[in-house]
C-alpha cells in the first residue's frame, strides 16, 4: 500500500524568503472550521490511524489546501539501500507517478508527498485541480521544505477509499529531522502540509527537486502575498544580522552580567543568551530592541521562543514589552514569564492592549531575581487584525 509522502531537501532560496514561523502564522488564521472542506468527516493520521485531520481551503487564487497530520514514512518506488522489501514490510516497487524516463520515483532521494487515491469522498485531489507532480511545502519542528505530489495512498482496511492522510518519504523525513526508518520511524503528529493547485504548479520533470523548489517558492510567494498578514514590528527579530552584536538591539550590563550573541538557535543561526551563574537570585543584564512607534488602545499579538538550562530562583526568565509616552518615559509592561528548570525551545504568546498615553514600545529580555541560562529567539509583535470570512483583513 502506498503512503502519503512529502520530502524536504535544502536548496538556496530564490525570490522572497519566509521562515517556517512566518508561514505557519500566515495559514493558522484559516485552520478553523469555517475553512475546512471536511468539518464533519475528519480523516485519520496515517502514522497511527488516530486523531482527527481537517483539511482547510485557503481563500486565495489559485486555491491552496493545508492540514496538519502525522509524518509516516513511505519507501515505495525504486529499490535503494534504505528502501527495499527487506527494510520496509509494506514496500512496493512502484509509485503512482513516474520519472520522465518511466521509472518509479526514488523515495530515498526525492522529496514528495502522497495524497489518498482518487476517487475519495473526503479529499479527492482529482476534483480539486491537484495533479501528479504538484508542488507542495511541508513544515515540522521549525523546518520547512518543498516537495512534489509523488504517490497515492490506497484504501484502508477494506474501505472503498483511503481514510488517512499525512505521510512523508524517506528523504523528506531525513531533512525534517524525523526518523526515516520505514518500519520504526515516522512521527504521529505536528507535521503541516501545504498543497498547491493547478497545472501551473506542476513540477516537470517530476524527479527534479530544484524544479520543485522553484515552483514551490513561486507558489508560496503568491500565497503569502494574498494572505496579507500583519508584519512583525520587531526589527531583526531572530537576531540574525549584525557585526559584533545583533543589529537593532542593545545589550545592557547589570551586576556584571551582559547578554551575549549565541549560535544556539530556534530557527536561523542566532539567538541571544543570558546567563546568571550559581544558585543565588540576581538581576541580569538586558537585551533591548529599538523603540517601536505605537498608540494608546492598540491591540497586539506578542510572542517569543525561549530555551533554558538550570533556570531557578524566585522568578523564571522573561521576555517583556515595555510601553512609553511621547517623552519616552516608562509607563507599564507586559511579561512572558518562562518556566524554571531545563527545557528545549518553547513558545509563549499573549495578546495585550496598550494603555493610556502610549506612544512607543520596546521589547526586552532578562532574568530578574533568578539564575540559570536562558536563550531567546524569534520574537514577534504584530497588530491584531480582524479576519473576514473572505480571508481578507480589516
Amino acid at each position: 500500500m502506498s503512503l502519503l509522502i512529502i520530502v524536504i531537501v535544502s536548496l538556496p532560496v530564490m525570490g522572497a524568503t519566509y521562515t517556517p514561523a512566518q508561514v505557519l502564522s500566515a495559514i493558522q488564521p484559516y485552520m478553523k472550521s469555517a475553512y475546512a472542506i471536511n468539518p464533519t468527516s475528519p480523516m485519520k493520521q496515517s502514522q497511527d490511524m488516530l486523531g482527527q485531520v481537517y483539511i482547510y481551503k485557503l481563500p486565495i487564487n489559485p486555491v491552496v489546501y493545508v492540514y496538519t497530520s502525522s509524518g509516516a514514512i513511505d519507501c515505495d518506488g525504486q529499490a535503494t539501500i534504505h528502501c527495499t522489501g527487506t527494510t520496509d514490510p509494506a514496500y512496493q516497487g512502484q509509485t503512482s507517478f513516474t520519472q520522465s524516463n518511466g521509472e518509479p520515483l526514488n523515495a530515498e532521494l526525492l522529496p514528495w508527498y502522497v495524497l489518498p487515491e482518487t476517487p475519495n469522498p473526503i479529499f479527492d485531489y482529482a476534483t480539486r485541480d491537484i495533479h501528479g507532480g504538484e508542488a507542495g511545502v511541508v513544515l515540522y519542528n521549525g523546518k520547512m521544505e518543498y516537495g512534489v505530489f509523488g504517490d497515492e495512498r490506497g484504501r484502508d482496511g477494506g474501505n472503498s477509499a483511503g481514510l488517512a492522510i499525512g505521510e512523508v518519504s524517506y528523504a523528506m523525513a531525513s531533512v525534517l529531522g524525523i526518523n526515516p526508518d520505514p518500519e520504526n520511524g515516522g512521527i504521529e503528529k505536528d507535521v503541516t502540509y501545504i498543497v498547491f493547485t493547478t497545472n501551473t504548479n506542476v513540477v516537470a520533470p517530476i524527479e527534479s527537486h530544484s524544479a520543485a523548489h522553484t515552483k514551490g517558492q513561486s507558489a508560496l510567494d503568491k500565497m503569502m502575498t494574498q494572505l496579507k498578514l500583519p508584519s512583525n514590528l520587531v526589527a531583526n527579530s531572530g537576531f540574525e544580522t549584525g557585526n559584533t552584536t545583533p543589529a537593532n538591539w542593545t545589550f545592557v550590563t547589570k551586576n556584571g552580567i551582559t547578554p551575549t550573541w549565541s549560535t544556539t538557535h530556534n530557527t536561523g543561526n542566532k539567538s541571544v543568551r543570558i546567563s546568571v551563574s550559581g544558585t543565588t537570585n540576581k538581576i541580569s543584564g538586558d537585551v533591548w530592541s529599538s523603540y517601536i512607534t505605537s498608540t494608546s488602545g492598540k491591540q497586539y499579538n506578542f510572542s517569543a521562543w525561549g530555551k533554558a538550562t538550570g533556570a531557578g530562583g524566585t522568578n523564571g526568565p522573561a521576555v517583556r514589552i515595555a510601553e512609553y509616552n511621547k517623552n519616552r518615559t516608562y509607563l507599564r509592561q507586559t511579561n512572558l514569564i518562562f518556566p524554571k528548570g531545563n527545557y528545549s525551545w518553547t513558545k509563549l504568546q499573549k495578546t495585550f492592549t496598550t494603555g493610556a498615553n502610549t506612544t512607543y514600545v520596546r521589547v526586552y529580555a532578562n532574568i530578574y531575581n533568578g539564575y540559570g541560562t536562558f536563550w531567546v529567539d524569534d520574537l514577534s509583535l504584530t497588530a491584531v487584525m480582524v479576519w473576514l470570512l473572505n480571508g481578507m483583513a480589516l
